[in-house]
């Protein structure tokens, strides 16, 4: 995607989730996005993860009817 795209789905409702560290996003981050760090030594991509131990806040990102845009600070993160 690319600054043009992400700036028309913003201004259409979509959420921006910054999806690096806390401390990451307060040094600066994508004006009007939320942070929901991803954490992985609390949370896990393996099949067998247990997520009931998942530190992941997803209650921020809970609304099903919005559109979500997930970024980090990669080309290729894996945690968005």
């Amino acid at each position: 995607m690319d600054a043009d795209q992400l700036q028309k789905l913003q201004a259409s409702g979509a959420i921006l989730v910054d999806a690096r560290k806390a401390a990451e996003y307060v040094d600066g981050s994508i004006k009007g996005a939320i942070s929901v760090p991803y954490d992985p030594e609390v949370s896990a991509k393996d099949i067998h993860f247990d997520s009931s131990v998942d530190k992941y806040d997803l209650s921020k990102i809970a609304d099903k009817d919005k559109i979500y845009v997930v970024f980090c600070n990669a080309s290729t993160c894996w945690k968005s």
